[in-house]
């Protein structure tokens, strides 16, 4: 409940990406949640799937106990190879 007011703080509102990684969604859902109120509708939460785990049910499915489906505007099934490539780059670029 304080991650989305926090980034929302430093960033003055200027929030243009969140990236998060996680198991029962509960951090896209609350920070999304907090994103889509404060910006008024304006932000858009793209939510990207790895359609290539292991544990794949989990993921998207029963196991997900947190993650608010009216949250994002839409989900993105993605490689896990292309969210492991994305991840190193933006280490690299953005630290």
């Amino acid at each position: 409940d304080t991650l989305g007011p926090e980034i929302w703080k430093q960033t003055k509102g200027m929030v243009t990406h969140f990236v998060s990684s996680g198991y029962t969604g509960g951090t896209i859902s609350g920070v999304g949640r907090f994103f889509k109120e404060a910006s008024k509708g304006q932000i858009q939460l793209d939510l990207a799937v790895a359609n290539n785990h292991n544990d794949n049910d989990s993921i998207i499915g029963k196991s997900v106990s947190e993650l608010s489906m009216d949250i994002p505007t839409q989900t993105v099934d993605v490689s896990d190879c292309e969210a492991m490539r994305m991840c190193h780059q933006l280490a690299r670029s953005q630290g």
